[in-house]
């Protein structure tokens, strides 16, 4: 499996169970791990892009991590050959050191403000922070919906999935699986974000050389067989990254295997254009009153996204509040520094 340079991936989702974080297992296997805690407009997500860009200049691979809550910012960096991250640790993906300073180092952006200019606009922060609860309150609620609808289609569709899964599933078994010792991590690939639902899905399973599409309804044997094919994975201690749903997190939407050069991705409908090395699985096809529960779905998505945007204008001005009472000198010293750790790291990885 062939690693771009740049990939995306999302470590907490905004989902028809609320918010749900997956950074610790995104994180499971960095040996470095920065934690940055701060409020808004501290410089976190610069100061990530900053060290993703050197990183990436030096020729090393980088994984990026949008928020959820605006994808045009990030959650965190991970450099793999380095086994180093850097985080956001701030609500709602709240982290703290589980093994501090052996694996984890707290950076303390919050020493950088003016508390006392902060406390002048307490009650403005109060107000601006309770509004965008609010918004997230009524995204989530909407999401709820969604689920209910999604539950429809996932009926009618339900009573063959057994019959495509034991269809498909044992040749996929005998195709993969070798006998190792198992990694596996859990990440995002879409979410809901104030630009609607983003995904890195089809971007990320072009790494693998082989693409397994289990194209179908809701419902109707897909996530089941994907669902097996990881549990078989698992059992054979096969390297695995499990990428869920953004709607139903408790669902696998794209499982890479690496050992086996192979993704399997869930789709709707099969794509214009394949690619060589892909292979189709029919799990299905749609009823026509589906149609009326999928418009839904769209609509109360979007509907949310337009939530988490209305959210993510009140935190840009939370954020601008902040800015003024940042001291962005003390900030960049503290960002060189760091810098210059990821740098020492990444000279002594050329000297290998």
């Amino acid at each position: 499996m062939d690693k771009p340079q740049r990939t995306y991936a999302f470590p907490g989702s905004n989902t028809t169970n609320g918010y749900v974080s997956l950074f610790p297992s995104g994180l499971q296997y960095a040996d470095r791990v920065y934690i940055l805690k701060g409020g808004p407009g501290c410089g976190k997500s610069t100061l990530m892009r900053r060290l993703a860009k050197e990183m990436l200049e030096q020729g090393l691979a980088v994984e990026l991590w949008p928020c959820a809550s605006d994808s045009e910012s990030l959650d965190g960096v991970l450099i793999p050959e380095l086994s180093l991250a850097v985080i956001d640790g701030t609500a709602p993906h709240i982290v703290d050191p589980r093994y501090p300073g052996a694996v984890e180092s707290l950076i303390d952006l919050g020493c950088c403000w003016d508390s006392r200019l902060l406390r002048q606009q307490k009650q403005q922060i109060i107000d601006l922070s309770n509004a965008s609860s609010a918004c997230y309150a009524r995204c989530f609620s909407l999401l709820r919906e969604v689920a209910d609808v999604l539950g429809e289609i996932k009926d009618r569709h339900s009573s063959y999935a057994p019959e495509v899964c034991r269809q498909h599933k044992d040749s996929l078994l005998a195709a993969l699986f070798p006998d190792s010792a198992p990694r596996c991590r859990h990440l995002f690939a879409s979410a809901v974000t104030p630009r609607g639902l983003v995904s890195y899905a089809e971007q990320l399973s072009r790494q693998a050389a082989n693409r397994y599409l289990l194209v179908g309804p809701p419902g109707g044997g897909r996530e089941q067989l994907i669902g097996e094919i990881a549990q078989a994975a698992e059992a054979r201690g096969c390297d695995m990254e499990i990428y869920h749903s953004a709607l139903q997190p408790q669902q696998i939407e794209l499982l890479l295997l690496p050992q086996q050069d192979t993704a399997l991705l869930l789709l709707d409908t099969v794509p214009d254009a394949l690619r060589e090395g892909d292979t189709v699985i029919n799990c299905g096809s749609y009823h026509e009153e589906d149609q009326t529960c999928l418009q839904q779905i769209e609509q109360l998505t979007g509907q949310a996204g337009q939530q988490v945007a209305a959210a993510k204008k009140i935190h840009d001005s939370i954020e601008d509040i902040y800015m003024q009472a940042v001291d962005y000198s003390k900030v960049e010293q503290i960002a060189k520094r760091l810098l210059a750790t990821a740098n020492n790291l990444a000279a002594q990885k050329q000297d290998e």
